[in-house]
């Protein structure tokens, strides 16, 4: 039985970072498009993949604390570094994408979020506004973020080094 939760947790990771894939692939186009429409055609993108994301980040989650008890690792130090790595790095990412990408909706006039409600779309802003703000999206420190966490994620997992 192990095995197979271990299976379906790891299944659950591919389409988890398939879905946020577009997330990414926005991120690292935002910064070359200028037209309002495209941008918006982004965002859009991204969005659409969010509820399988989601469905993958909790699949994720009840399946790795499932291995978690049928392998007898909650003892060990490797399984709560993980969970709270998981805590770090998802706060990061909210952090980062709502700094970037926050006021380049608001420009956009397209709704932000807060908590679980949509807030009121604001007039957008002037072209040159919104070519400035897509312009200062950096990519970076997210990508790092998500690639970095993943690969400890894989170490933490593979190597259980504690």
């Amino acid at each position: 039985m192990y095995l197979w939760l271990v299976y379906v947790h790891a299944i659950s990771v591919i389409l988890f970072v398939l879905m946020h894939g577009a997330s990414h692939s926005v991120l690292l186009r935002i910064r070359h498009e200028r037209t309002p429409d495209r941008l918006r055609a982004l965002f859009d993108l991204s969005s659409s993949t969010y509820n399988l994301m989601f469905l993958g980040l909790a699949l994720v989650v009840v399946f790795g604390v499932a291995a978690g008890v049928a392998g007898s690792w909650w003892g060990t130090g490797w399984i709560w570094a993980a969970l709270v790595l998981g805590v770090v790095v998802s706060a990061t990412m909210f952090f980062l994408a709502q700094r970037s990408f926050g006021p380049l909706r608001r420009a956009l006039g397209m709704p932000l979020f807060s908590g679980d409600k949509a807030q009121p779309p604001a007039p957008a802003a002037s072209d040159d506004e919104i070519a400035a703000l897509a312009a200062a999206v950096q990519p970076l420190p997210m990508t790092i973020a998500g690639i970095g966490g993943l690969a400890i994620f894989m170490w933490l997992m593979l190597f259980k080094p504690f």
